[in-house]
């Protein structure tokens, strides 16, 4: 079988051509660059310049949302009393409350004399006791920085604080 032969395509030529003169030019350049500090192309390689080795770092802060919960505390309430006037049974003699009882009254006591429907005054709860729960803060998201990253080279460090 005989084997075809492909044209490349232009664009490809191009690029080649393209990517083939860019290193001439910084190999050219590096040269230039050891020829005028006194240098080999193979030392301006190894060694980086000055200005790469004066990095100034462009400290990013990361941040991220810290949630602080509610501060609360609970607060118990007593039960609110009333007094309410309640129509009793009476015995005229004692004065004790004799509802619904006034024979067996009359016959240990020997007291016959009641009257009905006499309004006395009894304590009763108008409000049961209860337990409240007090907001001293609000719960809140903070935005906090703790590290930085320098935008440059990556590096991180903790946030510096001020002292």
């Amino acid at each position: 079988m005989k084997k075809e032969r492909t044209a490349l395509h232009p664009a490809h030529v191009a690029l080649a051509a393209s990517m083939m003169a860019t290193v001439a030019l910084c190999a050219t350049m590096m040269g230039v660059v050891g020829a005028a500090t006194g240098a080999s192309v193979e030392q301006a390689q190894a060694e980086p310049t000055d200005s790469a080795s004066q990095h100034v770092h462009s400290w990013q802060q990361n941040v991220e949302l810290e949630h602080h919960d509610a501060i609360t505390h609970q607060m118990t309430h007593d039960a609110i009393m009333g007094t309410a006037l309640v129509p009793h049974t009476i015995c005229n003699a004692c004065e004790d409350v004799i509802d619904g009882q006034t024979a067996e009254h009359a016959e240990a006591t020997g007291h016959l004399s009641y009257t009905p429907d006499v309004p006395r005054p009894e304590p009763y709860v108008a409000q049961a006791a209860w337990a409240e729960t007090v907001v001293d803060q609000e719960a809140y998201d903070e935005v906090v920085a703790r590290t930085e990253t320098c935008s440059e080279c990556g590096a991180k460090r903790a946030v510096p604080t001020d002292a």
